[in-house]
């Protein structure tokens, strides 16, 4: 082999590492960008900065469950869910229902992730909070029937119980 095809190979190889290894950094940096492995996903970690919460950090029901059990516990206010879910979040409110016409007066607030979090999980991804009068947390449902509290008023007791007071003042009217 001639001296110039000698350096022609170098070359060429010399190119083709380069591309790997500006592959390697773009893979590395989008894998430390997206995971972001150093951050503090846990919200019952004193260090855990709720104006950093991100529901890409959460990959299950369970995960999810627990982050927002130690985030959002019982009576804490609707503008606080608000601030982290749409606030950092980047989150959206699909739809407010008010039942309020008769029996125990709350409200259920649906809120869905940002499409492009969206994940390949079997059901959907909103998550019900349910408030009272006051809105405060009474409870939580995520990916649909997936309770956060189990001590609290449960979701299914308070659609029992407004459907039994109508149907009783229907009844008294």
């Amino acid at each position: 082999m001639s001296e110039d095809a000698t350096q022609k190979l170098k070359k060429c190889y010399f190119k083709l590492w380069l591309v790997l290894l500006a592959i390697v950094i773009a893979v590395g940096a989008y894998w430390f960008w997206y995971e972001a492995p150093f951050k503090v996903k846990d919200p019952s970690d004193p260090r855990f900065n709720p104006d950093r919460f991100s529901f890409r950090d959460y990959k299950t029901q369970s995960e999810m469950k627990r982050a927002f059990s130690s985030l959002f516990p019982v009576g804490s206010s609707k503008s606080y869910v608000d601030s982290v879910l749409l606030g950092a979040g980047k989150g959206r409110l699909v739809k407010v229902y008010d039942f309020s016409e008769c029996g125990p007066q709350y409200s259920r607030a649906v809120y869905t992730e940002p499409t492009n979090y969206l994940r390949s999980i079997k059901g959907a991804i909103n998550h019900d909070f349910y408030f009272d009068k006051n809105m405060t947390v009474m409870n939580i449902e995520v990916f649909f029937h997936h309770i956060v509290f189990d001590d609290a008023v449960h979701p299914e007791t308070l659609k029992n119980n407004q459907y039994k007071a109508c149907e009783q003042e229907r009844l008294d009217d």
